[in-house]
C-alpha cells in the first residue's frame, strides 16, 4: 500500500513578499484553495498588483511542485480543474 503524498498550497501577493502555505488533502483542495486566493485578491482590488501560487507535494529531497500523471500542473490538471 503507497503511503499519501503531503500536498501544500503556496501563494505570494505583491511581489517580491512572504510566502502563504496552506496543507491541503487532496489535488482538488489546493485548486479550491488557489481560487479562494485569487478572489480574495480581486476582492482586494488596486492594493494588489501581482500574485503568484501553486501547489507543491513532498517528496524524498523536499517539496516540489505537484503535477498530475500526464506532467500537467495544478491549473492545467484534468483531474482537478472543471
Amino acid at each position: 500500500m503507497s503511503e499519501e503524498k503531503k500536498l501544500r498550497v503556496w501563494w505570494m501577493s505583491n511581489l517580491p513578499s512572504e510566502v502563504f502555505y496552506k496543507e491541503v488533502d487532496s489535488p482538488k483542495e489546493g485548486r479550491e484553495v488557489l481560487d479562494i486566493l485569487a478572489e480574495y485578491d480581486l476582492y482586494l482590488g488596486e492594493l494588489i498588483e501581482s500574485n503568484v501560487g501553486g501547489m507543491e507535494e513532498m517528496q524524498e529531497n523536499g517539496w516540489f511542485e505537484w503535477e498530475d500523471e500526464n506532467g500537467c500542473d495544478i491549473y492545467e490538471s484534468k483531474r482537478v480543474n472543471k
